[in-house]
């Protein structure tokens, strides 16, 4: 008769000697012991070099040859080298390794014409510091006094006879709140910016800038031409299409007195009177 064979399904243990387990057992035991020993040794090793890392970090922090002592600044146009290097003073003596960086250029860019200051370590005791300067965009007359401010409306400081730049004079700021002031001057510069993109050269014959009115700009220009009247929301609005029609309309009625262009597509002129009458 024959026998039938076992079947063994997928839940169904291989048999195993109780011998066969210990052994396995012990194998795990010792496999686990030789891991742990590693992880201890290399935990060892770790914890070491940190130590020593610590201890030199503290020796370098605490040596007077890491000391700052001297500081090097990039080319410079227009701010005062004096000036940055005495908003540096108090860092000078301290460790360089210790040296808040932000802070140092954070007092840097306080000095009215630094925009941004970047600050760099030259070990052992040197910083090195790149400077972007602003640049001066127009001239601001506020309560008979003149006042330099850049592309921002950022006001720079008093005009002084050192300043070398043809600019234009933003007025008609007397009446304008302290609180207030700093938008309004950052808005006519964005005027000028306006008119400078509808046409450069135009840009460059204007002499000032008047603000004093909600509903026009109104323009002066160098050559002593008529005064023009420009739209607020709209700066540059019809400004290289009265350059290019300017010796047409002067041919025409002479001398305006006044060019409106603040209306779309087009442009008004009123004629100086007094030069009709003398015309005859």
């Amino acid at each position: 008769m024959r026998r039938r064979p076992i079947e063994t399904g997928p839940g169904q243990r291989y048999w195993r000697s109780r011998g066969n387990r210990r052994v396995r057992k012990a194998r795990l035991a010792r496999s686990a012991l030789r891991g742990a020993a590693v992880l201890a040794v290399h935990g060892l090793v770790i914890a070491v070099a940190l130590v020593v890392a610590a201890q030199v970090v503290a020796r370098l922090r605490t040596s007077p040859r890491f000391d700052l002592a001297h500081v090097v600044l990039g080319p410079l146009e227009r701010a005062s080298e004096a000036t940055l290097r005495a908003a540096l003073d108090p860092y000078v003596g301290r460790n360089l390794l210790d040296l808040d960086l932000g802070a140092v250029e954070r007092d840097l860019e306080r000095v009215p014409w630094v925009r941004s200051a970047r600050a760099r370590r030259l070990l052992p005791d040197t910083i090195e510091v790149r400077i972007t300067e602003r640049r001066p965009a127009a001239l601001a007359r506020i309560r008979d006094r003149i006042w330099v401010v850049d592309d921002t409306g950022f006001v720079l400081g008093e005009a002084g006879p050192g300043l070398a730049d043809v600019l234009p004079v933003l007025t008609g700021l007397d009446r304008t709140d302290d609180r207030e002031l700093a938008a309004r001057l950052a808005r006519g510069v964005g005027h000028l910016a306006g008119i400078a993109s509808a046409d450069a050269a135009f840009a460059n014959t204007v002499s000032e800038l008047d603000l004093s009115q909600d509903d026009r700009l109104e323009v002066h220009l160098t050559d002593g031409g008529p005064a023009v009247l420009l739209d607020p929301e709209h700066a540059g609005r019809n400004v290289r299409r009265y350059v290019e029609l300017r010796a047409e309309i002067e041919s025409r009625v002479g001398p305006p007195r006044t060019v409106d262009l603040r209306w779309r597509d087009r442009i008004a002129v009123m004629p100086d009177i007094d030069t009709m009458r003398e015309g005859g």
